[in-house]
């Protein structure tokens, strides 16, 4: 469990030494590594639980802290007895977690464990009511005893209008759905109450799981409202990227103000107000300030789909496609004949093919792919591609237009295309323009807006190598280019970047840029015949619709 939920980031990982010069060892991965290679395998040695008599301590709630404490008593001797007031154990691990964060069959592997060194669990036991603890202390026979109650009373904003229909904590939301089965509504009878349009009030990590099971539960548009900016936001940088990569749109600096209703007693909106940030508090953050005359009601927002870019990712596994590509030869210890990823979904929820439509192994009940190549999909309306085979209720994420799995298809050194010639072409010329720009920038915003650019440019190229095999050397990316070079390219013509650009006019340029890209692409694809290469036209129209959307997205965050 800690391997999954824990913040490696700030604790373990914080003052690992590789991380002065590089990124720290991975030991929150490496944990979870280990503890799932290890379950079920025997890896685990429980000792002997002691025989005659021993010290017994009772514990209130099986939550982590209760686990944990459960653990430690039982390996010195201890016999340990857990209460828990609910009908399952695990606490907030299972009520406040969401399974895709954290998978019950863990928490349940946990569970067990301490069973097999002693520990009883008593279910449905409300201490307090049943009994007290005075009662554990004497009549009962437990010489100490460990209150793990846990802090589940939810802390609300405070704002008028809190007790309208459709306003509750995420406490409740998340119980509902993760151990009340809301998700299964109506086998079971648990409704959620959660309607089409949400807005999630805090940025910790409760909040990006009310956020990311709103999606999951069928919203049209998550909104975070948080009264800080990201930087201060509590949560996992791993969970804000999560959030951010499966489409929850985020208002930083923002507060609530007031909740709207209307007459049968049912919210409708919000009221909030811009905030600037302060001094710290005693939090250490700096505390947040209403800025005056800036109330206002969120209009309703484009829900935009955003990549959580891997720079200078590589594929160990590019090498030995190439080898296939150029030999056709069967290579050592890698069979061809069957794809040996797997995933929980079944052939019959996704409409699974026989074959993988990247390289045409057969597949088995329960596999996706071959060398991670996941399935591409496409939407049938605006042509946007994806990767992956979690795709919400199969509907695209930038039109909401139905998706259709692309049949595997012959693109082969797929550089022998124009529209793929163009797209990367385009992409160094960008990549050089901010590399030339950043270079001469004389303010630390101007060379930080420019770098951010630079980097995307090339997480842009490294997307192209990914999605359509178009496989780049080092160096081609790293070309030097001339700055007449790239004055006198159509791309740039009208663009200029001198000493007086603010960040907004940074922003504005890249945006030009990238609707002349998306309108080169869109302009082919109109004109070209039906085929393959019409289709590469307008998925790379479609990648650059995204671009255009993200920029948007930043433009209207700065103002």
């Amino acid at each position: 469990m800690c391997g999954r939920v824990c913040p490696q980031e700030s604790q373990c990982e914080a003052t690992c030494v590789v991380g002065a010069k590089y990124k720290p060892v991975a030991i929150g991965r490496l944990e979870r590594f280990v503890a799932d290679a290890g379950m079920g395998r025997g890896w685990d040695e429980f000792p002997e639980p002691a025989i005659g008599e021993r010290k017994k301590a009772a514990i209130v709630g099986s939550g982590p802290a209760g686990l944990a404490c459960a653990g430690e008593l039982a390996r010195n001797g201890v016999k340990v007895t857990i209460f828990e007031a609910l009908h399952v154990a695990g606490g907030v691990l299972k009520y406040g977690i969401p399974e895709f964060r954290l998978p019950d069959i863990i928490i349940d592997a946990e569970i067990e464990n301490l069973k097999k060194m002693g520990v009883e669990i008593r279910l449905d036991s409300i201490i307090g009511k049943l009994f007290t603890i005075p009662q554990l202390l004497t009549e009962m026979g437990y010489d100490t005893a460990f209150v793990g109650t846990g802090a589940g009373s939810p802390k609300f904003a405070e704002a008028p209008g809190e007790a309208y229909n459709g306003v509750f904590s995420a406490n409740e939301f998340l119980t509902r759905v993760n151990l009340m089965r809301g998700y299964r509504q109506p086998i079971y009878d648990t409704p959620v109450g959660m309607g089409k349009r949400v807005a999630v009030i805090g940025a910790g990590n409760t909040a990006m799981d009310a956020c990311r099971v709103s999606l999951r539960m069928g919203a049209e548009s998550v909104t975070c409202v948080y009264r800080r900016s990201r930087r201060e936001s509590p949560a996992r940088a791993e969970e804000l990227e999560h959030a951010i990569e499966e489409g929850v749109d985020f208002m930083w600096l923002t507060a609530p103000v007031e909740i709207l209703g209307d007459a049968s007693g049912w919210v409708t909106g919000m009221r909030c107000q811009k905030m600037e940030l302060g001094e710290p508090d005693a939090s250490g953050r700096r505390r947040p300030v209403p800025m005056p005359g800036s109330e206002f009601l969120p209009a309703r927002r484009l829900r935009r789909w955003r990549h959580r870019y891997r720079r200078g990712h590589r594929d160990p596994r590019h090498g030995r496609r190439q080898a296939r590509r150029q030999g056709n030869a069967r290579i050592p210890g890698h069979p061809q004949t069957r794809c040996t990823t797997t995933t929980h979904h079944r052939r019959e929820r996704i409409n699974m093919p026989s074959t993988c439509p990247k390289c045409h192994a057969v597949l088995e009940e329960d596999e996706i792919c071959c060398a991670q190549v996941r399935y591409t999909w496409r939407c049938k309306s605006c042509f946007k591609l994806t990767s992956g085979f979690a795709i919400p209720y199969g509907k695209c994420f930038m039109c909401g237009g139905e998706l259709e799995l692309i049949p595997g298809r012959d693109l082969g050194d797929s550089m022998r295309f124009q529209a793929i010639r163009d797209a990367v072409q385009f992409e160094l010329d960008s990549f050089h323009f901010y590399k030339l720009a950043r270079d001469k920038a004389k303010t630390p915003d101007q060379r930080a807006v420019l770098e951010r650019l630079y980097e995307a440019e090339l997480d842009h190229l490294h997307e192209l190598e990914e999605k359509y095999h178009a496989h780049l050397d080092r160096e081609v990316v790293e070309l030097s280019a001339t700055e007449q070079n790239l004055l006198s390219n159509w791309l740039f013509k009208g663009i200029e970047v001198t000493e007086t650009s603010g960040i907004g006019d940074l922003y504005r340029a890249a945006l030009e840029m990238e609707r002349r890209t998306r309108d080169h692409f869109r302009k082919l694809a109109a004109e070209l015949p039906a085929g393959l290469e019409k289709d590469l036209c307008g998925e790379l129209a479609a990648e650059e619709e995204e671009h255009v959307a993200l920029l948007e997205g930043e433009l209207e965050q700065i103002g």
